[in-house]
């Protein structure tokens, strides 16, 4: 029996020793560390770069990695808390390279506790070469609206998005209507922030930011262009003209549209359109007081009436709109009038009232002379009269004493074999004039309304020119006269 015994022992023994064993704990290594850094390169002056680590702690560990943490010296860069047997965990963490480390191996510290008291560390080593990289941030703002009543609210959003290679720091906006708008400690390659401001626009008020920021040691700045927030509200005319009143069939047309806008407050956008044209002229953006003018060539087959819109919007849900339209008459018997008339003057705007002068270049496209021409300005004041008009081009000059912000179109009557009268116009031309003149009358009192040379317009180079020659033909002839008179004189003595 104990001989028995014996032998079974010494088999479990034996069995013990030769056959594989399924469980065999790992001592406190036994995991796997990976770690790469983005950006690899930062600038001479450093940079933020991102640290990201991956543990693999094997399953067949006997032992809890605790606390475990990446440390830069002793600023904690990565914190992956208690990791198991059989997890693997990946984290990412920011650390900031300064100026001397760069080109240099940069020695970080994986750092963990087992038996919940022995410390264990591993080192880590990363280098980093020197970039010619720099910072890419895009800033921009947006208001809305630009103008108002004085209790609207206006909207401001400030947008920062960093589009570079480079983390950034030390992000700040700021804006002299509110001082320090926002700030935020990093934002890294790719990412964006937006921060938002909301005040009642009141009397108005200016916008001007300025975004301020570093990468490593070095500062950068970027600061945006004033936009000004108005109060008041904007208001939309609309003119509609052609050139001619009268076309032939296929004859081309010219339709000249006005916008201006007569509000207290600024337009962001005006859109002109026709019902069957549809889109016709945009503008970006007008002011208060302002006009544009813009003209369209087409060609008509049929009399018709083009309807025409403007809408204009202030960055608000509001819109203003005014509506225009034109008849157009088609004379299927007359043949097309092949005369243009282009008028230029010497500056649009003037500082003070004063004279203005016109180029006023007449085309005539036919292959004979036109006859009985006439130009008239928009008063219905005869500027010059043709007896024959020659094929091509032909130059007139008009001057006008312009007192105040004025427009001006002139227009060219063609008579017809059927002594009928054709027109065709040059268009609207705007002069502005900035200032009224300031005239002191005999109380000593400056008055805006008094004219600066006499109660008239001057009009016209001739008229001028001969005033002034008749003057000075009367002075020469009394010369002459007086001085036949003294030599009489002289003789009978």
């Amino acid at each position: 029996m104990k001989k028995t015994l014996m032998i079974l022992i010494i088999a479990i023994l034996c069995a013990f020793v030769i056959l594989p064993q399924s469980i065999a704990y790992a001592d406190y290594d036994y995991f796997e560390v990976t770690y790469s850094v983005n950006p690899t390169s930062v600038p001479e002056g450093g940079g933020l770069v991102d640290l990201t680590v991956k543990i693999e702690h094997y399953s067949n560990s006997a032992y809890v990695m605790g606390s475990a943490e990446v440390l830069l010296n002793d600023l904690q860069i990565i914190n992956f808390r208690d990791i198991y047997a059989g997890q693997t965990v990946t984290k990412t963490g920011t650390m900031q390279i300064d100026s001397t480390q760069v080109g240099k191996d940069v020695e970080l510290t994986l750092k963990w506790i087992v038996d919940g008291t022995t410390i264990k560390t591993q080192s880590l080593v990363v280098t980093f070469s020197e970039s010619m990289a720099e910072p890419e941030v895009e800033f921009s703002r947006v208001v809305v609206p630009l103008s108002g009543e004085p209790n609207t609210e206006s909207k401001i959003t400030y947008t920062v998005n960093n589009v570079g290679t480079l983390h950034v720091t030390n992000v700040e906006i700021t804006d002299p209507l509110s001082g320090a708008v926002d700030y935020k400690e990093l934002v890294k390659s790719g990412e964006n922030f937006v921060s938002t401001y909301t005040r009642k626009i009141g009397s108005g008020y200016s916008s001007k930011p300025m975004l301020s920021y570093k990468v490593g040691d070095k500062s950068y700045s970027v600061e945006l262009d004033a936009i000004e927030v108005t109060s008041g509200e904007p208001a939309i005319s609309l003119v509609v003209e052609t050139n001619k009143d009268v076309i032939a069939k296929g004859e081309e047309l010219t339709i000249i549209c006005t916008v201006e806008n007569t509000g207290t407050a600024d337009f962001t956008t005006i859109i002109v359109t026709e019902k069957d044209l549809g889109d016709m002229f945009t503008i970006d953006g007008l002011k208060a007081g302002e006009s544009q003018v813009f003209t369209s060539n087409l060609t008509i087959e049929d009399s018709t009436v083009l309807e025409f819109t403007a809408a204009g919007d202030n960055g608000t849900e509001q819109e203003w709109v005014d509506e225009k339209s034109v008849s157009i008459t088609v004379d299927k018997d007359s043949q097309p009038l092949l005369v243009d008339i282009n008028a230029s003057p010497s500056a649009l705007q003037i500082p003070i009232p004063g004279m203005i002068d016109f180029d006023i270049i007449v085309n005539n496209r036919s292959v004979e002379p036109l006859l009985g021409l006439k130009i008239v300005d928009q008063d219905g004041e005869i500027v010059t009269e043709i007896e024959s008009l020659p094929v091509g081009q032909s130059a007139y000059q008009w001057s006008v004493n312009v007192q105040q912000t004025k427009i001006f179109t002139f227009t060219l009557e063609v008579i017809q074999d059927d002594e009928s009268i054709r027109t065709v116009n040059s268009g609207p031309i705007e002069i502005k004039v900035e200032e009224s003149p300031q005239v002191t009358d005999a109380s000593g009192v400056s008055s805006t309304d008094a004219p600066i040379i006499g109660d008239e317009d001057v009009k016209g180079l001739k008229q001028v020119a001969s005033s002034l020659g008749f003057i000075i033909a009367m002075v020469v002839l009394a010369v002459i006269i007086l001085g036949i008179l003294v030599s009489r004189a002289r003789r009978r003595r």
